[in-house]
């Protein structure tokens, strides 16, 4: 099961939630602070880590 993230439209209160896809479709989410179930999906972003870079290869500095 996917992990998505939510946005109560109640309250206002953001949170994740570790639900599948039809609970999502069905309107089964509720939100953790208040209870509503008028939650809005979120865009998630994400980061894979590369293995190839090191902290060091980047600078803030101006180059030339």
């Amino acid at each position: 099961m996917p992990i998505y993230e939510f946005r109560c439209n109640r309250c206002g209160h953001e949170f994740e939630e570790l639900v599948g896809w039809r609970d999502v479709e069905e309107g089964k989410v509720q939100c953790p602070n208040c209870g509503s179930r008028e939650v809005e999906r979120r865009l998630s972003l994400f980061a894979v880590p590369s293995t190839t870079s090191r902290s060091s290869d980047f600078s803030c500095a101006p180059t030339g």
